[in-house]
């Protein structure tokens, strides 16, 4: 049975969140959503269901620490909210990278030039940086960060290393005790709307690998050229950050893995649902990717009860079967419902892969028992060095307010981007 915690010390009390005034000021909702989390030994956390469930309900909608979309959607979609831009040509544009797109609403909100600041930088540099200096310091950081997929492959999508971005602003915001800036919830002014949990950045704390755990072990459990991807994007990262963002190097580390081992892909409904009750060959296609603590909560299944998906950047976990109470709440982390997931051996590689566990839910353990996957490692040198800090000629002032907010700017060219799901 599930083994219950309630009262020790790091028990992340997801349903609570509900009640969070949101830091918009909006309508947070004070209904606590019907789950809770257990802590199991040898398993660590996961949620199980506080009553009976039947098939459809929603137990968590969450709003995002911080989203970045996928390097393919950025003309398409407003990179505060995610949402599809009824008209592109109209969208506000970012007058210094002049890649990133934006709403009407987004444009004119306050905390959307800061919350872009960071990651206007570092898609100037990866996407943009046609000749001076902007290309010369993109050069130099493909020269210093030669070990990642993500800088040695123009093509791969720069969504992974610009969510790391924004989150070490968030960070530097919470360490200076200044207020957080609104999340991405298009509910938050509608007092009718279902409540929304709205994470901070100690919550994110709370995310594997926490700060007790050695990092040289916890790279030694994905695959090799996974983990020297790793140290290469972390490497990125450290160097993309804006200035007053910048930190040790092991703390840029362990955010790159909080991100790889937690984040979401941001999947739409309608895909979801369509590749959950299908046995043909579909991908998710995901349009970008967040982090959610109280979405990392959920564990994976092959075999879930649960399916999830984002409402214009929220996140929305809902059942799929009857849940008992007291019963776990499970996801599937990457399609497992296709003809070509039969094979647990396959589920279980591919899970390994990209998460760094193996898979002991009740479907693989029924189909392969007693299987022991095996990791491959890396030596890791997780000294207390610092960065290298890469000298820049980055814009100060010239950034996306909410004063650029009039409809109507011409639209700009946009560099192409994919990235794989996950």
């Amino acid at each position: 049975g599930l083994c219950f915690d309630t009262g020790a010390q790091g028990v992340v009390d997801v349903a609570s969140r509900a009640a969070r005034p949101p830091p918009n000021g909006g309508c947070g909702g004070a209904m606590a959503f019907p789950l809770t989390v257990f802590e199991q030994a040898g398993k660590g956390r996961g949620c199980a269901s506080t009553r009976d469930l039947s098939a459809g309900e929603v137990v968590l909608r969450c709003a995002p620490i911080a989203v970045a979309l996928d390097d393919k959607e950025l003309s398409r979609r407003c990179s505060r909210c995610t949402g599809v831009l009824a008209d592109p040509d109209e969208a506000t544009i970012c007058p210094s990278c002049k890649i990133a797109h934006f709403c009407r609403r987004c444009a004119e909100e306050d905390g959307t030039a800061e919350d872009h600041e960071g990651e206007c930088w570092a898609l100037a540099v990866l996407r943009g940086g046609k000749g001076g200096k902007g290309q010369e310091f993109r050069d130099r950081l493909l020269a210093q960060t030669a070990g990642s997929t993500a800088a040695g492959q123009p093509e791969s999508s720069t969504a992974m290393t610009r969510l790391a971005v924004r989150l070490l602003a968030v960070r530097t915001r919470h360490l200076r005790k200044l207020e957080p800036l609104p999340l991405v919830d298009p509910t938050a002014d509608d007092p009718e709307a279902p409540p929304v949990a709205h994470d901070v950045w100690p919550d994110v704390e709370e995310l594997d690998p926490q700060s007790s755990l050695n990092l040289d072990e916890v790279l030694a459990r994905l695959p090799v050229d996974i983990a020297q991807d790793i140290l290469g994007g972390s490497n990125m990262v450290a160097l993309l950050a804006p200035t007053m963002s910048r930190c040790h190097r092991n703390e840029v580390l362990r955010l790159v893995l909080r991100i790889r081992l937690n984040s979401m892909a941001l999947l739409p409904e309608e895909r979801v649902r369509e590749a959950t009750g299908s046995a043909e060959s579909f991908s998710w296609q995901d349009l970008g990717t967040g982090l959610y603590p109280s979405g990392a909560m959920f564990n994976h299944s092959c075999e879930p009860n649960c399916l999830w998906y984002m409402d214009r950047g929220v996140l929305v976990v809902e059942t799929t079967a009857p849940v008992k109470e007291g019963a776990e709440l499970s996801i599937a982390y990457l399609p497992v419902a296709r003809s070509c997931d039969a094979d647990a051996r396959g589920r279980r590689e591919r899970l390994l892969r990209e998460f760094g566990f193996q898979c002991l839910c009740p479907r693989c353990e029924r189909e392969l028992p007693n299987q022991v996957a095996v990791s491959a490692s890396v030596p890791v040198d997780t000294s207390d060095a610092e960065v290298e800090v890469v000298e820049d000629d980055r814009p100060r002032r010239a950034r996306p307010r909410p004063g650029y907010r009039g409809p109507g700017r011409p639209r700009k060219q946009l560099a192409p981007g994919r990235r794989g799901p996950g």
